[in-house]
């Protein structure tokens, strides 16, 4: 597909306003603290593989976390992707659990640091605090934080209970008393909480907290997987922190739950919305911002059962200032968190191989006050070869799944989701697809897939106008580096570095694929269009 280097398009009037993060970075699980799973960029070419990492700083080989999501950083903070997973190295521990920092441009790994075991299957994603300078990362009972340049330890907090595929949220304006939220896990049980943790200096009257310091914890029943999200001002925030929760499990349907994101005793919640139906919340909360002024934030959250078909679970839109119930729709189960697109359109990924159901992706049209199907990636593939009324493998478009956490990027008015497959094993083994798909059209049709890569397919992460993807092939980078977009050397991605191109004194293979032609013309300008806020520097180090 060929995209133009037009303006995004316009949002239609009343429809919901996805949240895009335009910057150089990927803070972490959805695209950072609000979840809104989406940028403003063109899809990289899926035909040119820039780097594969699979080793760590000693040459190690590392088996990453292969549905774990993964978090990068900026110019400012080293033009790192970090992921995380287990390395055995000569003479030291067996399977140990490690964070790890790959430079952008190059795939090298240039740090990596040691984490509690990570245990029970969790596929917590790291996050990065741009703020401060950290990267922020749950493993067994501890949240650990560590300079996002230089490795270094900052801080560990040790929780109650371990963390299960739950990932931080960041409350970023918090006039020096920024907070850190996250939640622990008893999926089983009722015991599980919401933390509030301190992550600004330590000030004796205005911040009380140490780094790392819980300020506050309160209940939330059963807990698995249930990344909070928090929406700032700025956007349309109304100050209250968000997130789901299970439920007591096989007892009463889960809850999704608002609170004051700046108290500083455990506050009592601000509303409460019990699940319709009886099926629990095992995944993170979307947050959308309001339509128009004096309007309320939204707020997101799909289901996850234990039996029957695709419509077996649901998905929810609630008033984020009261929590009143806007609709609720059929939908696959899954512990993935829904994306607004532009248009009022969310998907969602989920299915699992097997107990009923099948992998895919599901895109809704939002009314305001309804939903409607626009397709199921699984239901309009199926060809029902053996005639047994079954969506057996082979049959169908496999996608998406419900550990699977897509990315959506917008440009010159098209939507393209970037999405792997949980494969047919185990979820807890590498994916080995990576899809970009047309949103604007039926997956029945031959041009739905606009690109596939072979040897990536965990959740992708989008940085800049490239993305990246955790699969069989180890770490992979698609698209334009911090140094192929330095065109002139100079250590900055500027506008100069058009001038250059334009002058054909340099070299000016931007995309990678070998030869020097308009299509890295077009990536340096779709560069400046989308990063116009501030300067990368391409050196991918401190």
């Amino acid at each position: 597909m060929v995209f133009a280097m037009g303006d995004v398009a316009a949002q239609p009037v009343g429809s919901m306003i996805p949240t895009p993060d335009v910057s150089d970075s990927w803070p972490g699980l959805a695209g950072g603290s609000a979840r809104p799973g989406s940028v403003m960029a063109p899809p990289p070419r899926a035909d040119v593989r820039r780097w594969a990492a699979a080793t760590d700083e000693t040459g190690s080989p590392i088996a990453f976390i292969p549905q774990a999501g993964l978090a990068s950083a900026n110019a400012s903070f080293g033009n790192f992707v970090f992921a995380v997973g287990r390395v055995s190295r000569p003479g030291g521990p067996m399977n140990q659990s490690r964070l790890f920092a790959f430079v952008r441009s190059t795939g090298a790994c240039a740090w990596s640091a040691p984490l509690a075991s990570i245990g029970l299957d969790s596929i917590s994603s790291p996050a990065v605090d741009h703020q401060r300078g950290t990267v922020i990362i749950a493993s067994a009972a501890q949240l650990q934080a560590f300079d996002a340049v230089a490795g270094t330890h900052a801080w560990t907090t040790d929780l109650a209970r371990p963390v299960v595929n739950a990932c931080p949220a960041i409350m970023p304006e918090g006039m020096g008393r920024d907070r850190l939220f996250i939640t622990d896990f008893d999926g089983y049980g009722d015991s599980a909480s919401l933390y509030c943790i301190n992550i600004d200096p330590y000030d004796t009257v205005n911040n009380p907290f140490l780094p790392g310091e819980v300020v506050w914890q309160t209940p939330i029943g059963g807990s698995s997987g249930n990344s909070p999200a928090y929406l700032p001002r700025s956007l349309g925030g109304v100050g209250l922190v968000y997130v789901a929760s299970v439920g007591a499990f096989g007892e009463q349907p889960g809850r999704v739950w608002a609170f004051d994101a700046e108290a500083v005793t455990p506050p009592e919640p601000t509303w409460v919305f019990e699940n319709i139906i009886p099926a629990g919340f095992f995944g993170g909360v979307g947050l959308v911002r309001p339509e128009a002024p004096g309007r309320p934030p939204r707020v997101l959250a799909a289901s996850y059962v234990f039996s029957g078909g695709l419509n077996a679970a649901n998905l929810v839109k609630l008033d984020g200032v009261t929590g009143a119930l806007a609709w609720s729709v059929p939908c696959n189960r899954t512990i993935s968190t829904p994306i607004v697109l532009p248009g009022g359109r969310i998907l969602v990924s989920g299915g699992i191989q097997g107990f009923g159901t099948v992998p895919s992706l599901r895109l809704y049209q939002d009314h305001d006050d309804h939903a409607v199907v626009l397709w199921d990636s699984a239901l309009a593939t199926w060809i029902d070869l053996n005639l047994n009324g079954v969506l057996d493998v082979g049959e169908y478009l496999r996608l998406g799944g419900w550990t699977q956490q897509p990315a959506v990027l917008s440009f010159a008015g098209r939507s393209i989701i970037a999405s792997g497959v949980v494969p047919l094993g185990q979820f807890n083994q590498p994916s080995s697809d990576l899809y970009f798909l047309d949103a604007d059209l039926s997956p029945a049709t031959s041009a739905f897939i606009v690109g596939h890569h072979s040897g990536a397919g965990g959740s992708p992460a989008p940085a800049g106008i490239a993305i990246y993807s955790v699969g069989t092939a180890g770490l992979v980078a698609l698209g334009p580096t911090p140094a192929s977009l330095d065109v002139n050397a100079d250590a900055a991605c500027t506008i100069d570095d058009l001038y250059a191109w334009e002058d054909a004194t340099v070299p000016g293979d931007v995309d990678g694929d070998g030869a020097r032609t308009p299509a890295d013309r077009a990536a340096l300008l779709a560069t400046f269009r989308c990063l116009h806020a501030a300067p990368i520097a391409p050196g991918g180090g401190p």
